[in-house]
């Protein structure tokens, strides 16, 4: 009996999640009896917990890493207008951010300034084009597969909820998780998974950029890295609203530039999924099993339900412990 596509893909989504939340008890200790430096230590760190699992999952299951990664072209005005997507979603997450900060630790700081001191080129290596390649071939490439015959706007949810879990920490989760519907919807209006990976570099490269020149004229010490917890009620109070207010005109501008992209590849006349239908197999197909009278599967399931049990035992713990 064949697996299937939902269930495997959030089996597949779990082993990642448990990787990220004890998988560091293995690794640190040996990238400190190695002495890795933190810079090494980040990509290899995704290396394994990530790329590592994928490959497992591409030798076990057999399928084609073309079609499930979605590994098509895009065109030059397909590159122009993701660009601008990861551009103006930047404001939208930074309000949501800014406004989880206000409850949760800020923790991507405290990285970005260990990092402080390395060229930019290496920073945008780091903290931009890694994650848009790991996160991105095990997300929107790996778990989106699963739900292939699921209605885009569900998968979308589904997967960016996953993705956002997969940070570990609520502050991060809460735009992550509206980033990676952002991105398993370039996926699907685009068929390609190098449109999400385009997008996610833009949008992380914004923030490395803005540190790295915001920093550039002075040494970015802890006493200068402040969150917006440093500020006075009144003045937290402007800065969400000026936040606000920038975040929904931005939000329109994505809108706009998705219903474009939508265009674009209309008429493209783009086949949405890789692989033809086999009139003799039905095995992964969930159309072709509704025909048959069989029942369409569950989006929601055990391991999904694990993974945010997970997520939610990490957190608690982590507020404990930090109190």
């Amino acid at each position: 009996m064949a697996v299937k596509p939902i269930f495997r893909s959030t089996i597949f989504a779990l082993i990642l999640v448990i990787g990220q939340a004890f998988g560091g008890f293995i690794i640190s200790p040996l990238f400190s009896f190695f002495h890795i430096p933190l810079p090494a230590a980040i990509v290899l760190g995704q290396v394994i917990v990530l790329l590592l699992p994928t490959i497992i999952y591409f030798l076990i299951t057999k399928q084609s890493v073309k079609e499930v990664l979605k590994l098509n072209l895009i065109g030059p005005l397909e590159i122009i207008i993701i660009i601008a997507i990861g551009i103006f979603s930047y404001p939208v997450a930074c309000f949501v951010g800014v406004a989880a900060n206000l409850i949760f630790p800020n923790v991507i700081s405290k990285v970005m300034f260990e990092l402080n001191g390395l060229p930019l080129i290496a920073q945008l290596g780091i903290m931009a084009l890694t994650p848009a390649i790991c996160e991105e071939i095990t997300v929107r490439g790996v778990i989106l597969s699963g739900y292939k015959n699921v209605n885009h706007i569900v998968s979308a949810v589904v997967t960016g909820l996953i993705f956002g879990i997969l940070h570990m920490n609520f502050q991060q989760f809460f735009y992550a998780f509206l980033l990676g519907v952002l991105l398993a919807s370039l996926v699907h209006i685009t068929n390609s998974i190098f449109a999400s990976m385009l997008c996610h570099f833009t949008f992380n490269g914004i923030q490395v950029f803005l540190l790295y020149f915001v920093t550039g004229t002075q040494k970015f010490t802890k006493a200068s890295n402040t969150d917006v917890n440093a500020l006075g009620t009144t003045e937290k109070l402007i800065a969400l609203v000026a936040l606000f207010i920038v975040a929904v005109i931005f939000g329109a501008i994505v809108g706009l530039l998705l219903w474009a992209l939508t265009g674009v590849n209309k008429n493209k006349k783009r086949i949405r999924e890789n692989t033809p239908i086999n009139c003799y197999d039905f095995s992964d197909n969930a159309e072709m099993k509704l025909v048959l009278g069989e029942k369409k599967e569950s989006i929601f399931n055990w391991p999904l339900a694990v993974i945010v049990v997970i997520f939610a035992f990490i957190q608690v713990l982590d507020l404990c412990f930090s109190k």
